[in-house]
This record gives C-alpha cells, structure tokens and sequence, in this order.
C-alpha cells in the first residue's frame, strides 16, 4: 500500500487538507533538477521546516511553503508526465521548454531568456504543447 501523508496547514495552507502520495512523488522527483529536487526531499522526507529552509537558501518562510506548495502540485500532476512518457517526440530543447513551463511555471518571455531563443518561437512551442495536451 503507498505511503499516504496528510499535511493540513503547512504548506497547504490553514483552511485545506491535502493527501500525498509519498511513494508517487518519490518516484517523480528523478524528473526534477537539482534545487528543486533538494527542496521537495528536505522537507519530505527529511523532516525540514519552512523556516529551516528558508534560513539556509535566503528567503523567507512563505516563500519556503508556496514554491514547495506549487513543486508538489505540477510534479503531481499530468502535464508533465504525459511529456515525459511521449519525450521521443519532443527535442531536448522542447523537454527542456516544457520543464519550464509545466514544472517550474515560467512564462514565455522567461523561457525565450533562458534558452536563448526567441519569444516567438517559445510561443509557438507552447501552443504545440497545449494542441499535444488536448489530445
């Protein structure tokens, strides 16, 4: 049976209750790189608060709990996945645009900077993906 664990305030929030399942998000982490990969096993599975992690990469608390908060939910979710299980259709420049789009959230614009293309071009790909997603 998975490993289920229920957070109800952190980093979820005080009014919501969410299940995770442990073994799931174990499992998809090896698609995330480093820092974010590190942040999500601290606290985990490691036990770290919020506050402690906050201290050690120099952000606050909030901050801490909303970026884990987002992490889980898009490495949970299907998006990505479902382009990880179809990546032979995709360069390696378009798995790494849809990493940032369906992982890290970035827009167009912080894509195009990142890898060196244009916006353009960075639209288009998204409106791929969006047409591949439907399907």
């Amino acid at each position: 049976m998975a490993e289920l664990w229920e957070k109800s305030g952190d980093p979820f929030g005080k009014r919501s209750s969410e299940i995770i399942d442990l073994s799931l998000l174990q499992n998809r982490l090896e698609f995330l790189a480093e820092p974010e990969r590190t942040w999500l096993e601290l606290y985990w599975f490691r036990g770290c608060s919020p506050r402690e992690l906050g201290e050690v990469c120099g952000a606050s608390a909030a901050r801490v709990r909303s970026r884990v908060r987002q992490l889980t939910g898009r490495i949970l979710g299907p998006e990505y996945i479902r382009f990880v299980r179809g990546r032979l259709r995709f360069s390696s420049l378009q798995m790494a645009m849809a990493y940032d789009r369906y992982i890290l959230g970035l827009g167009c614009r912080a894509i195009a900077k990142k890898r060196e293309v244009t916006e353009w071009s960075v639209r288009q790909e998204v409106k791929r993906f969006q047409e591949w997603l439907k399907k």
